[in-house]
This record gives C-alpha cells, sequence and structure tokens, in this order.
C-alpha cells in the first residue's frame, strides 16, 4: 500500500484481503473468532488475523502478496 492514503481505504484493503483469504477457504471462520478472542486486545486481534490472512495467501500461490 502507498504511504499516503486515508484510513477508509486502508480499511477496505483489510477487509478484502480477509474476504480473500475466507473466499478461498484459507480462513476459516471458527479460526478468525479464535483468533480475535484469544488476543488481549481487538486491535492486536485484528493485526493477528491479518498477518494469517498474508502468510496463508502468499503461501496459496493464488495471489502475489508484498512481503
Amino acid at each position: 500500500m502507498p504511504s499516503r492514503i486515508d484510513k477508509h481505504v486502508l480499511s477496505d484493503a483489510a477487509e478484502a484481503l480477509l474476504v480473500y483469504g475466507w473466499l478461498q477457504n484459507l480462513l476459516s471462520l471458527d479460526d478468525s473468532v479464535n483468533i480475535l478472542v484469544t488476543n488481549e486486545s481487538l486491535e492486536n486481534g485484528l493485526i493477528e488475523l491479518l498477518l494469517k490472512a498474508k502468510e496463508q495467501i502468499r503461501l496459496s500461490g493464488l495471489f502475489q502478496v508484498p512481503c
């Protein structure tokens, strides 16, 4: 993502990453909920969930995600 984008564009990108991972069966709803509820804060849970989605997509080879 470019360095100068507003928070709405960034949140749309995060949402798209999670939806893509879910639609490609790379993230399950159960795993996603577990990640969110086992973290000390919602923010940390979302960060972990986004990192997991990115890694699962990268490992799948379906889409090239920059590191």
